[in-house]
C-alpha cells in the first residue's frame, strides 16, 4: 500500500517536468503511472517543447487566420508587419495602408 502512495506521488512530480512539453502533463501523468516514474520522466524530457497557439488576425478583412495560412509583408524601410488571409485581401487592402505611409507599394503575384 505504501508502495502505491509513493508511486502515485512521483507520478504527480514527474507530471510536473510534462507541463509545457507536446505530451503535456496528463500525458506524463497517465504514462508515469501505468509504466512507471522513471520512464514517464524519460519521456517527458525527451518530448519536444509545445508551440504556443498564435493567433493571428487578417489586416485586411480582420477574419481569424489559421497558423501559417497567411502572408506576412513587412515593407522596406518599416518595421511594420501585416498579416493577410490570401493574395486577394492583400491586393485589395495593402495599397491603402502604404498610401497612408506615403510608400508606393504595387501588387505582385
Amino acid at each position: 500500500m505504501v508502495l502505491f502512495i509513493i508511486w502515485i506521488g512521483l507520478s504527480f512530480l514527474v507530471a510536473f517536468a510534462g507541463n509545457g512539453k507536446k505530451i503535456g502533463y496528463g500525458g506524463t501523468f497517465l504514462l508515469s503511472l501505468l509504466l512507471s516514474p522513471l520512464i514517464g520522466l524519460i519521456i517527458a524530457l525527451v518530448s519536444g517543447s509545445a508551440e504556443p497557439i498564435k493567433k493571428v488576425t487578417c489586416d485586411g478583412c480582420r477574419k481569424p487566420i489559421i497558423k501559417g495560412d497567411y502572408i506576412r509583408i513587412t515593407p522596406v524601410g518599416t518595421k511594420d508587419q501585416y498579416d493577410y488571409c490570401s493574395k486577394e485581401c492583400r491586393n485589395e487592402f495593402h495599397p491603402k495602408y502604404m498610401k497612408e505611409k506615403g510608400i508606393e507599394w504595387i501588387p505582385s503575384n
